[in-house]
């Protein structure tokens, strides 16, 4: 293994699948937080065949996907929305499963996106570490690369200033997410993974995650989709950024990890 295909290449038209019944699919949502690991997390659910999990609601992949399947309306539009919904589970359709990820300031689209019949399958992906996951935050504001290569997306906010205020301020951001699928998870069958869990034991949860969705997954198949999931962990080109930032302002991060995940 030479090289680390990000979650964006997978918006790409070669991941694009016959058309399917729209009927003919079951949900899978990933609710998650940014700097979760979930890019990744996506990646490893496409390689055992479970579908084609992607940001599908972030504006880039949806400017990038609405052109290139025609969507009809005006940009933000109730009908453009509909209809880009409605081509999502028809082509990201992957062996019966429509996968999408979501942060938590987007979990009100879910009361769009499901239909009372639906039975969605729910993975919450959080990381335990505060401190580490604004730290990953602040680096991806200052490269612009949020995958394990050097791709630079459009869209990503610039942060105007580094200092323990705006370190607290994107600490309160990422808790009012994580408090969102919280309240929306809590009388829903769900599973619970944590991103220090995917890089340190990514065989035990890939195993976990299938059996959650009864999808039968063959146990080769998910020993060699976890040797890539530990080849990635050994790269990312915000690392030694990340590392610079929490030295620099080790006092703010050290009580924000003190304060423990649940204050996030």
């Amino acid at each position: 293994m030479n090289s680390v295909t990000s979650t964006l290449d997978m918006l790409d038209a070669a991941y694009d699948q016959p058309m399917a019944a729209e009927d003919a699919r079951q949900l899978l949502f990933i609710c998650t937080t940014p700097r979760s690991g979930s890019h990744r997390l996506c990646r490893a659910l496409y390689d055992l065949g479970l579908g084609v999990a992607e940001e599908y609601f972030h504006p880039n992949a949806m400017a990038q996907l609405a052109a290139r399947w025609a969507i009809p309306g005006e940009p933000g539009s109730p009908q453009r929305f509909d209809a880009y919904w409605q081509r999502v589970q028809q082509q990201r359709n992957r062996n019966g499963i429509v996968a999408v990820s979501l942060f938590g300031y987007q979990a009100p689209l879910l009361t769009r996106l499901l239909r009372p019949t639906d039975r969605p399958v729910f993975l919450h992906l959080h990381r335990l570490s505060a401190a580490d996951q604004i730290a990953s935050l602040i680096a991806l504001y200052q490269t612009k690369m949020p995958y394990e290569n050097d791709q630079q997306v459009p869209l990503i906010p610039d942060i105007a200033e580094i200092s323990p205020r705006s370190i607290r301020i994107l600490h309160k951001w990422l808790r009012m997410q994580n408090d969102k699928w919280r309240q929306f998870l809590a009388d829903k069958p769900h599973l619970s993974v944590t991103s220090e869990e995917l890089f340190s034991h990514p065989e035990a949860l890939l195993a976990r995650v299938a059996a959650h969705g009864q999808w039968p997954v063959p146990h080769d198949r998910v020993a060699q989709v976890t040797a890539e999931v530990t080849y990635s962990q050994a790269y990312s080109v915000n690392a030694d950024i990340k590392r610079q930032l929490m030295a620099e302002h080790a006092a703010v991060f050290a009580a924000i990890a003190g304060e423990g995940q649940d204050g996030v």
